[in-house]
């Protein structure tokens, strides 16, 4: 603002002018964080950071997410995003802005990476059945695979039965947990062998492999 002052020590023959300037004080920002990239597939990818703060400050540092500039998710508040269904051998561009709840500031980063292509084969390289363990840690039985490529699966069968139910069990392993009646089945079945479904350029195929009996 302007200040005009008369007299008081100045002369009273002129007025003399002074500018005062004020700088706006600015809102606490988000600390800077590092990104990260944690594991890359062919239609994954697993992002990280570095936690977010405001030195000095107390209030949520929320995280909210884009792929190629378009919003996946919102007020995040965990360290890390496992992107799924992306495209083989393709490019990307992940953006995750550090966002103050208490002050609407902000601090953004991106990082790009390409997903890896598809192999040009699959097989199962392993699978085993495995009986009902008992005691502190018993659990049900279950069928170990080991896949040449976990992104190209779509089903395994076993004596004519989908078995959709699965969980990962290393990088390119899967987990299937079945009843003591499916255990029995399959370990007295004469083929010992399944069949797994997969993808490959975009077509359906399928292949059957062998199974071992622990």
């Amino acid at each position: 603002f302007e200040d005009h002052e008369n007299g008081g020590g100045f002369s009273s023959t002129g007025d003399h002018e002074r500018t005062i300037l004020i700088e706006p004080s600015l809102a606490p920002q988000p600390n800077d964080f590092t990104l990260m990239l944690d594991s890359i597939k062919a239609r994954s990818a697993n992002v990280s950071w570095s936690s977010f703060s405001i030195p000095g400050e107390e209030g949520a540092i929320l995280a909210d997410i884009y792929l190629d500039d378009q919003e996946v998710a919102t007020g995040v508040t965990s360290i890390r995003w496992i992107f799924d269904f992306l495209s083989p051998d393709t490019d990307y561009v992940v953006k995750v802005v550090a966002r103050s709840s208490a002050y609407g500031t902000t601090l953004e980063k991106t990082i790009e990476f390409k997903t890896e292509p598809l192999p040009s084969d699959f097989a199962v390289l392993s699978a085993e059945l495995r009986p009902r363990t008992t005691g502190t840690f018993g659990a049900a039985p279950t069928i170990l695979i080991e896949l040449s490529n976990r992104d190209l699966l779509e089903d395994i069968i076993f004596e004519g039965v989908n078995f959709l139910g699965y969980s990962f069990a290393g990088d390119n392993s899967i987990l299937i947990t079945i009843s003591d009646d499916e255990y029995e089945t399959l370990s007295n079945a004469q083929s010992m062998q399944g069949i797994a479904e997969h993808i490959q350029d975009g077509v359906l195929n399928s292949i059957s492999f062998d199974y071992t009996v622990q």
